[in-house]
């Protein structure tokens, strides 16, 4: 997690201690999924300007002499070999729907110099550390869980039998679940055990969501499909 100072931290959950660790970064990325527009964070970089024009002088590009961002972009082969090379230095590749507006170099200066980030406006907001003293904003629910000794519930639940149970497949990766007291000869047991087992092989299993992760990035072309032939 983020602390004061903005360190990153390691986060483990308790029940998954032995077998699911992720970094914010990287939940950030499984919360973005299928929500945001983008699941990576592109940050421009300070010599933008000069990857521009040296990634434009290596496809054949005259740049105008008087400035450099007036000239045109040619709309033959160079122009998606120029915009997939240069994207691809850049970790940030210029979406279908804005091909079209890339007719210039200023076009796609404007474009690299806006950051994308991955997170909604009110992550960033309860992320903040200049919010004022008197406001908190909590970015996640806390959920309530037995095993929470030192929660100000003091593990005890309000709804006894009921509860912990997960059902997004998203949320099982990132939230604890928990098996609830449900006979009555559980709450005479001072040993009970809370924690849910993880079903092996489904999609939150942890080793199964690591291969499903290795392929997040991959663009399943025809030219993808014929090497996997």
């Amino acid at each position: 997690m983020l602390t004061a100072t903005g360190i990153l931290r390691r986060i483990s959950f308790p029940s998954f201690a032995s077998t699911y660790s992720t970094t914010m970064e990287e939940m950030d990325e499984i919360r973005a999924r299928s929500l945001l527009k983008h699941t990576y964070v592109y940050n421009p970089p300070d010599e933008l300007d000069n990857i521009i024009v040296n990634a434009a002088k290596h496809h054949g590009l005259e740049l105008d002499s008087s400035d450099w961002k007036i000239t045109e972009i040619p709309l033959d082969n160079r122009k998606s070999k120029f915009l997939l090379d240069l994207g691809r230095s850049l970790k940030h590749l210029v979406p279908n729907s804005k091909l079209h507006k890339m007719k210039s170099l200023r076009d796609l200066f404007e474009f690299y110099e806006q950051p994308v980030n991955n997170i909604t406006k009110y992550a960033e907001l309860a992320r903040n550390e200049k919010l004022p003293q008197n406001l908190a904003i909590m970015e996640q629910p806390r959920r309530f869980h037995p095993n929470d000794k030192t929660a100000l519930h003091g593990g005890v639940t309000g709804n006894p039998g009921e509860g912990g149970t997960i059902y997004s497949i998203r949320n099982k990766r990132i939230y604890r679940e928990f098996k609830p007291k449900k006979e009555w000869f559980d709450y005479d047991d001072q040993n009970f055990d809370y924690d849910v087992t993880l079903s092996k092989g489904m999609p939150w299993d942890p080793e199964i969501a690591n291969k499903m992760d290795s392929y997040t990035n991959i663009r399943f072309t025809k030219e993808y499909l014929r090497k996997m032939r």
